[in-house]
């Protein structure tokens, strides 16, 4: 039977252990939850006096991964993951980033693939619950446009 609809915990979120566009080294980070990907243009305004319409066309395009990361410092991966985020954040490294809707190496899975900066590091530390960091990353200065990356 052919899958109809995916479920948000079989989506992935990858970082590029190796930092090559061109050759990555992928390695899912497995501690995220509730992750969004934000994909938005901006409008140019195309109206003109020949219409009674307003017109527009895509312009700028805004690209945003927004996610919870429950960081388990015993756990090398983990720790390895919050380690290039802080680094993301506090000494503007580039993270080369896919946000896939299923794993990276099957057939059909897609997703965002671009390089960003970690831009909220927030560290929540309710009474209730375990200690989760609140992240945004967004795309920065790179050579590579973000593309949808589509696995065949």
């Amino acid at each position: 039977m052919s899958e109809v609809v995916r479920v948000g915990i079989d989506c992935k979120l990858y970082r590029d252990s190796a930092a090559s566009w061109a050759s990555p080294v992928w390695v899912e980070m497995k501690d995220v939850r509730d992750c969004t990907t934000s994909m938005e243009k901006d409008q140019a305004d195309a109206n003109r006096r020949g219409s009674k319409v307003k017109r527009y066309v895509g312009a700028m395009k805004d690209y945003g991964i927004e996610f919870d990361f429950l960081r388990r410092k015993d756990d090398g991966t983990s720790e390895a993951d919050f380690q290039a985020l802080l680094d993301s954040f506090l000494n503007n490294t580039r993270l080369n980033v896919a946000a896939m809707d299923g794993d990276i190496e099957t057939a059909g899975s897609e997703g965002l693939h671009v390089e960003m900066e970690c831009f909220r590091l927030t560290r929540g530390e309710q009474m209730g619950s375990v200690v989760i960091y609140s992240v945004l990353l967004k795309p920065t200065d790179s050579d590579h446009e973000a593309e949808w990356l589509e696995v065949e």
